[in-house]
């Protein structure tokens, strides 16, 4: 059958980025017929309704280390002659695992069958399970540029597994709205889910939109907040991450995803058992390379938050001026803007242009409501006021005026006559002063 066997067990941590590596192999024309995987109860959740053929196995889980696997050791050994035996009539290829308690079982049952063996390791420090199975290993697949706790010889660094479809990777949905997204994950979303909740009441911060991954079998809370999005699961995580501008999560491998998406995070790492050292040092690394912050309490959310608003803001209003636009093609294009930073992976300065095209693409919903408010004042207007505006169109005064390409959507969507007015900026001020200077005049149209 020479199948290829990928072992992966327990929380998303481990088992979604085995089912990427699956993902990236299907995509690439592998048969689903020549794949096989090993999980156990809490796995297979992931798998369900995705027509695997799969081993489900109750392999025992550790919470005290080393010292639980040992008084387990009995079953432990169960566990490797029922995996020996299942995946010896399958003449596998090679085993392929993603740690965690299954890492061990694995590198011992590859030597019994004489297959390669292969390890990835999401962590920047490496879990005992992977710690332990390294050195049966032909090679350990890292998503951090310096892993630790595993034999050097044995790592390949090959950066984050990602659960992204790179070639549709502009196909940004993000509006102008700051928007945030909120990672409960599945170890641990407690402390996260009780932060949002908070949030959610906090009246400083109505205005942001709120995205919220729960965890799986954790209750979603009914609340009053319209731009309060929340969903147990999400199994494609490029929509998500294509909507925020900022992550709040726990520091789990799965962090890199957003990082290499250039999106700032704060973290809040896990504080119990062995995912606590791991999930530190994670979040220890994105800080020191300015692409996320650790909090520890809701007011250093908060203080975070309010810094990322006046950063957002000053950011926004530069790349509006120079190269905002309403309309996807213009005659009289601006030049693409040089946004400079550091990539939140590695840490490398790095450029990403800009283009007015991608941001009339961002900004398309916000233009969208601007048309309808401009349609129905249409239709709510005297008859006499719409033949002036019929007759003389309609002026575009302040800041929005200026963007480009405005006055050509507007006049597309309402088939009248868009004017810019001159000095937009000032226009307002000069009406009122003049309005002002013949109130007499102006009498009927300032007061009713």
């Amino acid at each position: 059958m020479n199948k290829g066997v990928f072992l992966c067990v327990g929380t998303g941590g481990h088992v979604l980025p085995a089912y990427n590596v699956i993902k990236s192999m299907l995509d690439q024309g592998i048969d689903k017929k020549n794949i096989l995987i090993v999980t156990d109860e809490r796995g297979i959740e992931y798998f369900k309704e995705k027509d695997f053929e799969t081993i489900v196995y109750p392999f025992v889980s550790s919470r005290k280390g080393i010292t639980g696997y040992l008084l387990n050791l009995g079953k432990i050994l169960k566990s490797i002659i029922y995996l020996y035996k299942s995946l010896k009539k399958y003449k596998p290829q090679f085993l392929f695992t993603t740690g965690a308690y299954i890492a061990p079982i694995s590198a011992i049952v590859s030597k019994l069958l004489k297959v390669n063996f292969y390890i990835q390791e999401q962590n920047i420090y490496s879990g005992l399970g992977n710690k332990l199975s390294a050195p049966f290993a032909k090679i350990v697949y890292t998503s951090f540029p310096d892993t630790k706790n595993i034999q050097k010889n044995k790592i390949q660094y090959c950066g984050p597994v990602l659960n992204l479809d790179l070639n549709n990777n502009n196909e940004i949905n993000k509006t102008s709205n700051l928007t945030i997204g909120f990672q409960g994950g599945s170890q641990g979303s407690k402390e996260i889910n009780e932060l949002v909740y908070k949030f959610c009441e906090d009246k400083r911060y109505f205005d942001i939109d709120i995205i919220h991954i729960v965890g799986k079998n954790n209750e979603i809370i009914n609340t009053n907040r319209k731009n309060y999005i929340s969903h147990n699961y999400i199994d494609d995580m490029q929509s998500f991450y294509n909507s925020i501008h900022l992550q709040v999560s726990r520091a789990g491998g799965g962090i890199l995803e957003a990082a290499y998406l250039n999106i700032y995070q704060l973290l809040i790492p896990f504080k119990h058992g062995t995912t606590s050292v791991h999930q530190q040092l994670n979040a220890e690394y994105l800080e020191k390379i300015n692409a996320a912050t650790i909090i520890k309490n809701y007011e250093d959310f908060t203080n975070q938050i309010d810094f990322f608003i006046e950063n957002y803001n000053e950011n926004l209003e530069k790349i509006k001026i120079e190269v905002g636009s309403a309309m996807t093609e213009l005659k009289d294009a601006p030049e693409d803007l040089d946004i400079r930073g550091r990539d939140l992976v590695t840490g490398i300065p790095k450029v990403v242009k800009i283009t007015y095209s991608e941001i009339a693409f961002a900004m398309d919903k916000s233009i969208s409501k601007i048309e309808e408010a401009v349609l129905k004042a249409l239709e709510s207007s005297p008859p006499e006021l719409s033949a002036d505006i019929y007759d003389n169109g309609i002026y575009l005064t302040g800041g929005g005026a200026l963007l480009r390409g405005l006055d050509k959507r507007l006049n597309l969507k309402t088939k009248l006559p868009i004017h810019v007015a001159e000095e937009p900026l000032r226009a307002v001020v000069r009406g009122t002063g003049i309005a002002l200077k013949n109130i007499d005049g102006f009498r009927a149209v300032l007061m009713s």
